[in-house]
This record gives C-alpha cells, structure tokens and sequence, in this order.
C-alpha cells in the first residue's frame, strides 16, 4: 500500500509537482488521524457519553491555533477592520436561519453515519463499508447544497445579516472573544 501511495505521488508530481506535495501531505494527515483516531464527533460522543475530553482538547487546541492565525492573516490585509460591515478578504457569510437548517441536518447526517467527514476518509481506509455509504451521502449532500445555492442565496441568504466581530471590538477583542469561548468548555 505504501508503494503504490508513494508511486501515485510520484506520477502527480510529474503531472503537477504541487499534487505530489499535496498528496504527501494528505497521506501524512489521514495517517496521523487514523492512528489518534481524531474525529471531531468522536470528540464530542466521548465527552458526554464518556466524561473524555481528551479528543475534544484536540479540537478546540487546533481551533484556537487556527483563530490566531487567521486574525493575523486578516490583520495583515485589512489593518482597519472598521471601515466595512464585514472584510470581502474574510469571506464572512450572513447568519439566519440557513445556518441552523444547515446545521440541524448535518447533526442528523453525523448521528447516522457515525461521524463526521474526517473520521469517515480514515474509516473507509480501513475498509468499512458503512463509511463508503456515509461518503456516498456527502457526496450527494455538497451535490444538493451546490445545485440549489443561488435559490438559497436569492431567497433568504442575502438578506440575513453579516456579523463579523473585528468591526466592533478589532482584531484582538475578536480573537480574545474566540479563545474565550473556546476555552471556556475545558475549565
């Protein structure tokens, strides 16, 4: 299997030398998240079903990790987060009631695969069938999503308001805010 994961890389780097580096670097991140098991609603299963945060530690470290570095990415191309409602940079989107919908059918859609997409590639590695269907419905979830974006966009989408909290409290009461939250459910 490692050979044939090495000559892969090996032909897409010929092709496109960023698709073999890329691919390195994908093979790198399933094997780390199939050995530590990582899986975000694993995280969030083991610490109420099993009083374990040990997982959800993880996730909230890398989302912090990842707010600090987007606020000095953001900081960098927009040092004044004051003059628009939201940076076109930040890619901030209107929050409504397509989010809770969204997010009301991926809690559903986690619940009867049995994880999230992270946990379902490194399953379906170690060949579960059940994790080849649940991919299947992502799949023909995005298709659907893709398919009737501009209804959602035209009809309720835009006309939700746009939050973006460096407009109101700058890029460090911003990143203060989310490490906050964040690290509120540890202590």
């Amino acid at each position: 299997m490692v050979l044939g994961a090495g000559l892969v890389m090996l032909l897409l780097s010929r092709w496109e030398p960023a698709f073999g580096v890329f691919s390195g670097i994908g093979l790198l991140l399933g094997f780390v998240m199939q050995r530590s098991r990582f899986c975000f609603t694993a995280a969030f299963r083991d610490l109420f079903m099993f009083n374990s945060g040990r997982n959800m530690k993880g996730v909230i470290v890398g989302m912090a990790v990842a707010t600090v570095g987007f606020g000095l990415i953001m900081a960098n191309l927009l040092p004044n987060p004051t003059l628009s409602a939201a940076a076109p940079e930040a890619h901030a989107n209107p929050v409504g009631l397509h989010l809770v919908l969204g997010g009301l059918l991926f809690g559903v859609g986690m619940v009867a695969a049995g994880g999230w997409t992270s946990g379902s590639l490194y399953r379906m590695a170690e060949g579960y069938a059940a994790s080849w269907a649940a991919f299947a419905g992502i799949l023909g979830g995005l298709s659907v999503a893709s398919h009737t974006w501009n209804w959602w966009w035209t009809t309720h989408v835009r006309f939700a308001p746009t939050i973006w909290f460096p407009r109101w409290v700058g890029y460090g009461g911003a990143i203060l805010l989310t490490l906050a939250g964040l690290l509120g459910p540890i202590s």
